[in-house]
């Protein structure tokens, strides 16, 4: 993730676990390629990425990663507020 994006932010964590939260993505407007990453200091993770470019109908897929057992069918907060302007996005929760 880190050798393909070139700007990063910090997102505010609207879920008030405590967790630092990283956004990368590659400068253009448009989700591809983004990416939120979520961790804290008990080794809990959880991590969405957008991709459009493997989708050919055009639509934006999500994909949602947590060793969280409590959140692997829920996306936080935080991540669910990042927005793709324009775009239809299909969120898959993976195992």
């Amino acid at each position: 993730m880190v050798a393909t994006d070139d700007m990063f932010d910090q997102p505010d964590n609207l879920d008030g676990n405590g967790a630092t939260v990283v956004g990368m993505h590659s400068g253009l407007d448009t989700c591809n390629g983004k990416w939120v990453l979520m961790y804290d200091a008990k080794g809990h993770q959880w991590t969405a990425g957008w991709d459009s470019l493997s989708n050919p109908q055009g639509i934006v897929e999500l994909r949602y990663y947590t060793n969280v057992t409590s959140d692997k069918q829920i996306l936080p907060k935080t991540i669910s507020a990042e927005e793709c302007p324009g775009e239809t996005v299909r969120v898959h929760m993976m195992p």
